[in-house]
């Protein structure tokens, strides 16, 4: 799965735990601050403990990337073209 899936994942899993929690707590008649409070603990409590499958494949994939870097073979071969006609930039 590519890393924008597992983000696009991640990130409705939450949102919709957060949203399912609000909308509970609202129709149990609570204020729409303490609902927001309580849905957001609530809801980073339950992705904490059961969405860590994950949420550890993203950090993976995410990690992946940062160590693969941003290589630009453009950039290099205009620094080989640079390093060949002995020119410094």
């Amino acid at each position: 799965m590519k890393t924008s899936h597992r983000w696009l994942l991640y990130t409705l899993l939450r949102l919709g735990l957060f949203v399912g929690v609000f909308a509970v707590l609202m129709l149990l008649g609570l204020w729409w601050w303490a609902s927001a409070i309580f849905a957001m603990l609530i809801s980073f409590t339950v992705s904490y403990l059961f969405f860590k499958d994950t949420r550890d494949a993203l950090a993976r994939d995410l990690q992946e990337r940062r160590r693969r870097g941003t290589e630009d073979p453009d950039a290099e071969a205009e620094n080989a073209a640079n390093d060949a006609a002995g020119e410094r930039p």
